[in-house]
């Protein structure tokens, strides 16, 4: 429990407290520094994934970017009908829609 804590006020120092202002805009710059690269990447994984042979399986939500540590989980609760809405008018999120539409048109390469 102790360590528990003292994690747990660590975490909460580098997110809120003027401590970890530094850290954060770090962390901001790096992140700016390796988005290009990660789109390039997801959107090349996604090519491999469903323009290779086989049936593509994707995971419930996964037409969007998956900001995630672990790997997705096909039970997880997804925005169908925001998802259906982004087809139609894509969100303020660029990446997800270029995700979106990169889906979408692959999936109809194979129709």
């Amino acid at each position: 429990p102790e360590y528990e804590a003292a994690v747990r006020r660590f975490v909460r120092a580098l997110v809120h407290d003027d401590v970890g202002a530094p850290f954060r805009a770090e962390l901001a710059a790096f992140v700016a520094d390796v988005e290009p690269e990660a789109r390039r990447v997801t959107l090349a994984r996604a090519a491999l994934h469903l323009l290779g042979p086989g049936v593509p399986d994707l995971y419930q939500g996964d037409e969007h970017r998956q900001l995630a540590l672990v790997d997705p989980d096909n039970r997880r609760a997804v925005d169908f009908a925001a998802r259906a809405a982004a087809l139609d008018a894509p969100g303020e999120d660029a990446a997800d829609a270029e995700k979106l539409a990169f889906v979408r048109a692959a999936l109809a390469l194979r129709g």
